[in-house]
């Protein structure tokens, strides 16, 4: 992507990195992005870090105490 923006970090000129940016290259940068955007086949997942009780019903062990707890910490 670096090249694509007329960057090249493993060009050995010194200044090829630290060269200031081009006005447009924002410009280009939005443009690759929205390129990119809206995959039809992509997929979005989450997961907490707190699994709730109906999940540790499914997944979790009963432990002594009469409550599920997670099988793995």
């Amino acid at each position: 992507m670096l090249r694509d923006l007329g960057l090249d970090p493993d060009s050995p000129d010194p200044g090829a990195t630290s060269a200031p940016a081009e006005p447009d290259v924002g410009k280009r940068l939005r443009a690759r992005a929205r390129r990119r955007q809206r995959a039809a086949n992509l997929s979005y997942f989450a997961f907490t870090a707190t699994p709730k009780h109906k999940t540790l019903e499914g997944f979790g062990s009963l432990g002594e105490d009469g409550k599920y707890h997670p099988f793995h910490t």
